[in-house]
């Protein structure tokens, strides 16, 4: 399950199937079928793509990525 609703553009981007894109009402069910099982449900909080996705959907937010070499733009690779 993703959050879509912070970067719409990123998730769709980032998914490789459809079926990980998770709606809110979809973890809203699934939160009340796991309730009613005396289930806890755990949050993963991760970021799209390891952030990596963010450079082909918002170009604006990230200079220099994978600038060559990349030693004159960042302190370890990947610069960007």
């Amino acid at each position: 399950m993703v959050d879509n609703g912070s970067l719409p553009q990123s998730t769709r981007a980032s998914l490789f199937r459809a079926i990980l894109l998770g709606w809110t009402n979809d973890v809203q069910y699934i939160v009340q079928c796991a309730a009613a099982r005396d289930i806890d449900v755990m949050m993963e909080i991760d970021t799209h793509g390891h952030a990596a996705i963010i450079v082909t959907t918002y170009t604006e937010y990230v200079a220099s990525f994978h600038a060559s070499p990349w030693t004159n733009f960042a302190n370890e690779p990947p610069a960007g």
